[in-house]
């Protein structure tokens, strides 16, 4: 199932030659459920590219997503991305599981959809019952 996603944050900075992960703002990480050290799927918005990596924490409040390792091949600096989560669970527990969505501003600090200013919103951005979101 479908457990969390960082929705439309940026690349901030990328080294080919570290070790294979995403360093991701520890608030971020928090706020979407992720710990490192998970699973994760990287989602390139622009290619459709898709990287499976695992997450690595940044520090707190930096706006740091950082790609390393061989995935810079297919993601740079300035790229929007999002970031999933899956789990495993039986079928009672998924059909009462609402999944978390954090979605970030072009400087990686998660907003309220239609509320702050995202670059590159589409309108009618939809915003679910269970998104997280920060004031």
């Amino acid at each position: 199932m479908f457990k969390s996603t960082i929705h439309r944050a940026t690349i901030t900075s990328t080294n080919s030659k570290g070790m294979e992960s995403v360093m991701i703002d520890e608030d971020l990480l928090s706020l979407a459920d992720i710990l490192p050290g998970e699973l994760v799927l990287v989602v390139n918005t622009a290619t459709g590219a898709r990287v499976r990596s695992h997450a690595l924490a940044a520090k707190a409040g930096s706006g740091t997503l950082k790609v390393n390792g061989t995935a810079t091949r297919l993601l740079s600096v300035g790229d929007i991305i999002s970031v999933f989560t899956h789990a495993s669970m039986d079928d009672a527990e998924a059909k009462n599981f609402e999944p978390v969505m954090v979605h970030v501003s072009n400087k990686n600090k998660a907003v309220r959809p239609g509320v702050e200013p995202v670059d590159d919103a589409t309108d009618g951005l939809y915003t679910p019952p269970f998104a997280i979101f920060t004031e």
